[in-house]
């Protein structure tokens, strides 16, 4: 499919929640044929006995890994982008003879149900309601278990993530919480703002780097259990939140008003509501 650049309201507000959800299950039929495809040419029982299965399907977990964890956001991104082309063409050729889909299964997909009550707002950090469902559902396992571990919200993880990388738009070294570089770890020189005497002050510094976004949330959960005791257990985001601040997770004074505004923010329920997450925020 060509880069298209859709229309600068298409992405945000109800009809981007449904775009990105099209997107979705868009996707989910496409990969869904490409991998029922390849399986047709799966190695036979006849031919490796007892061992075919296992094979077969470590194959297929392989591939779908490989393929679809790398390509989701980019792909999402570009389905987001023809679907809301052909609604801006749709909506000024109204008069007109519609125009057919882009794609066999377009029509299908978009007639779908989708939520009623979905909340429309204006993108956040300068993140697209796209742009930020993918994010979200991409670190959404990590950030729960690291939730369990500390007994707070992962809505309180999700929302200082969003704040710490402007909802994945810039996380260097699958940084996503703006863990400063210690011990051993490798680590990447990024410019960051510093608050210094109520003045914000532009420097570099060096932020840790890891591997993986996994490694990323577990040496985030193993800096609060050492260095932020009072921050586990919190019973509300905004006591969580507070507590980093007040033991210097972070010199922005606003640190925790942001975090709690980011969590209670409509924009965090659409995208809550896009990946069909039913979390109580409090």
């Amino acid at each position: 499919m060509p880069d298209l650049v859709p229309a600068a309201a298409a992405n945000q507000g109800p009809q981007g929640v449904q775009l990105a959800m099209s997107a979705e299950r868009l996707l989910g039929i496409l990969w869904n044929t490409a991998i029922s495809g390849m399986l047709n040419g799966a190695v036979s029982d006849d031919s490796l006995g007892v061992g075919a299965g296992p094979l077969n399907d470590l194959a297929t977990e392989s591939v779908s890994g490989a393929l679809f964890g790398k390509t989701d956001s980019s792909v999402v991104s570009r389905i987001v982008s023809q679907l809301s082309t052909h609604h801006a063409a749709a909506a000024a050729d109204q008069a007109r003879q519609p125009q057919a889909p882009l794609l066999s299964t377009m029509a299908n997909v978009l007639g779908m149900p989708l939520p009623s009550d979905v909340q429309g707002t204006s993108g956040a950090l300068g993140a697209t309601i796209a742009g930020a469902v993918s994010f979200a559902k991409s670190i959404w396992p990590y950030i729960a278990r690291s939730a369990r571990s500390l007994q707070i919200s992962p809505v309180a993880l999700l929302a200082q993530s969003a704040l710490e990388t402007g909802w994945g738009s810039a996380a260097p070294g699958n940084n996503i919480f703006g863990i400063k570089g210690h011990g051993n770890l490798p680590a990447t020189r990024d410019a960051t703002t510093e608050e210094e005497n109520g003045s914000a002050v532009s420097s570099i510094a060096n932020f840790a780097a890891y591997p993986s976004v996994a490694q990323s949330a577990a040496d985030y959960t193993k800096l609060v259990m050492t260095r932020f005791h009072s921050a586990i257990g919190s019973s509300s985001i905004s006591q969580f939140a507070a507590a980093l601040q007040d033991n210097g997770y972070a010199t922005d004074s606003s640190y925790a008003s942001k975090i709690v505004e980011i969590a209670h923010s409509p924009f965090m329920e659409d995208v809550l509501r896009a990946l069909g997450i039913e979390e109580t925020v409090q």
